[in-house]
């Protein structure tokens, strides 16, 4: 009687698996652990960028003069938060995240509100894990970006092990520029 084995022929290695039941089991230790080296990668990639760029575009969140969400930037005693060349979108999401309960207050500070207040997640959750505008709230959405980016990492590691491949793989999603 021949024995059928579990383990995949030199034929069918090279084909994906096709049903759930094919699928590989995540090692979740190491998946978690390469998803949070590359989110830290990312973040001290982030605040060498913004340390040698600040002179030239400005902090983490910033605008121009005239710009409508100049005032409460400004209002809030932010770090530089007007600068002629900048204008990031980071200064609309901190006007909607400031302003969460009151959307017609939100909308006065925003470029183009339809299209901004669409964006509303990310604004939001900042909002609810820091409830007050300043410096925190500004920190609060950098630390989010941060969290999105490993959260990406240990998805990117965990399909990579689920189709056979090596959790290293989550790494790259925070280490490897956009």
């Amino acid at each position: 009687p021949s024995q059928v084995s579990s383990r995949p022929s030199a034929a069918n290695a090279a084909t994906p698996p096709t049903t759930a039941a094919e699928l590989g089991r995540v090692a979740w230790g190491p998946v978690v652990a390469f998803a949070l080296l590359g989110a830290l990668i990312a973040v001290g990639a982030a605040l060498a960028d913004l340390s040698r760029s600040e002179p030239a575009l400005g902090h983490l969140v910033v605008t121009s003069e005239e710009d409508p969400a100049a005032d409460v930037l400004v209002e809030d005693g932010l770090d530089h938060p007007i600068d002629p060349v900048g204008r990031h979108d980071g200064a609309y999401f901190y006007a909607i995240s400031r302003d969460l309960w009151d959307l017609d207050a939100a909308a006065s500070h925003l470029d183009r509100s339809h299209y901004r207040m669409q964006r509303i997640f990310f604004p939001a959750v900042a909002h609810l894990l820091h409830p007050s505008p300043g410096p925190g709230l500004v920190w609060t959405m950098f630390a989010l970006g941060a969290a999105a980016i490993a959260a990406g990492g240990v998805a990117t590691g965990a399909l990579s092990q689920s189709l056979r491949g090596p959790p290293w793989i989550g790494v790259a999603f925070g280490a490897l520029p956009a």
